[in-house]
């Protein structure tokens, strides 16, 4: 989970969940909740992924991560946007798995299929490159 808030909802999933593994991997660091971050924004991650901030309509890139990674790409978009200009959205990914099990337009919606994606881990990169695809980083 990437903060407190679906650290919260991730607990509750893992709670819920009497049909497969469950693992929760929480960061030492010190993070700080993500934008406009709240219980009801949070219970967003039960879908798997979802928008934590959403720039235009369509955006130039998307930016996906999990975990601590997901501040990470919040800093970072703040640069992208004031020095390049660049219109974004930035996707937690709390569980592949749950968000493959969604509806091919919700999918569709937090992954555009034509915008280049960028996806961020500090693991193997693995863990992204099915959601980033083919011509994403």
């Amino acid at each position: 989970p990437a903060d407190a808030e679906e650290t919260t909802v991730a607990w509750q999933m893992a709670l819920e969940n009497t049909t497969t593994p469950s693992a929760l991997i929480l960061s030492r660091q010190n993070i700080k909740n993500l934008p406009g971050s709240n219980y009801e924004q949070a219970l967003k991650a039960k879908k798997g992924a979802y928008i934590v901030e959403k720039d235009a309509e369509t955006p130039d890139v998307v930016l996906l991560a999990s975990g601590s990674e997901v501040a990470t790409l919040v800093a970072g978009a703040e640069k992208l946007r004031a020095e390049k200009g660049l219109k974004l959205q930035i996707v937690s990914v709390i569980s592949e798995g749950v968000f493959r099990n969604q509806d091919k337009a919700y999918q569709n919606e937090v992954l555009p299929v034509d915008v280049p994606r960028f996806g961020m881990t500090a693991g193997l990169p693995v863990t992204l490159e099915g959601l980033v695809g083919a011509n994403g980083t």
